[in-house]
């Protein structure tokens, strides 16, 4: 932020109307980092206070206040999620049952959710923080800046890889 304001007093009410600004993918973000909408919003109102106090006791030195907010989102997730999970396995009779559904629309929900099972008992949840990112449609230079990851060729290789592993677990032969 080049015109950043000079009082952390400052800093931190900037901070706080770049949270109203872009509180719609702050909100997304935290919603899928949690699971659930209150749980997300939980997360969200917790972690715009938690920038606004350490902003207004220790000033900001980053380039953009919403970008910080998504790196808060994503380590404070990682505190509040367990880390152990079930490894949810997918068998070819559930792959047949999903593709026996009626509905297109039930289906594809359905497979998204085991999508979703299947990432998060395989990685970390800031690793599947980054594959829900891209998935929102967000280039790989974003998905770096929003979550610190440096390189964005190193998130652009992890999110290969893990689309890779996915098509390799999905793929059933009938």
């Amino acid at each position: 932020m080049s015109n950043r304001p000079a009082s952390f007093e400052d800093q931190a009410t900037a901070c706080l109307k770049a949270a109203e600004t872009h509180r719609a993918p702050l909100m997304r973000f935290a919603v899928s980092l949690m699971g659930n909408d209150e749980a997300g919003r939980d997360l969200f109102s917790h972690v715009v206070l938690l920038a606004h106090d350490t902003i207004q006791s220790k000033g900001f030195t980053g380039d953009d206040f919403h970008l910080y907010m998504f790196r808060i989102l994503k380590n404070e997730a990682a505190k509040l999620r367990p880390s152990s999970k079930k490894h949810v396995e997918l068998s070819e009779k559930m792959m047949r049952e999903l593709m026996d559904e009626e509905s297109p629309v039930d289906m594809r929900a359905h497979f998204a959710e085991q999508v979703a099972k299947e990432l998060e008992s395989q990685y970390a949840p800031a690793e599947v923080a980054l594959m829900k990112l891209h998935a929102e449609g967000y280039s790989y230079r974003d998905i770096a800046a929003i979550t610190n990851g440096g390189d964005f060729s190193w998130i652009r290789r992890k999110v290969e890889r893990m689309k890779a592993q996915l098509r390799e677990t999905f793929s059933v032969q009938f």
